[in-house]
């Protein structure tokens, strides 16, 4: 495999991804990536080291929505604020 899915609980992920880095593995873990800002730190040198990609799971932040709202605010001024909310519609038979 060229790439490891890291969805371990986040006490543990940073040594899965350590090692996976080391033998050059690309990554994605879930959010949160750390428990700390050290072991996120830590962790994502081991990926610069490596060469390999390190991507986190938090998929809105890639979605051409997020890159549509930016282009929208970017003249509005100082935010202050931004709520949002994800949902899904919910049809009979799914719930």
């Amino acid at each position: 495999a060229e790439a490891l899915y890291v969805p371990t609980p986040t006490g543990v992920r940073k040594d899965f991804i350590v090692q996976a880095a080391s033998k050059g593995k690309h990554i994605l873990s879930e959010k949160p990536v750390a428990v700390s800002l050290d072991d996120a730190g830590e962790l994502i040198l081991a990926c610069v080291k490596k060469g390999v990609c390190f991507m986190d799971g938090m998929m809105w932040i890639h979605n051409p929505r997020s890159f549509e709202l930016a282009s929208v605010l970017k003249d509005t001024g100082a935010l202050h604020k931004i709520s949002a909310a994800f949902c899904a519609p919910v049809e009979e038979g799914n719930l």
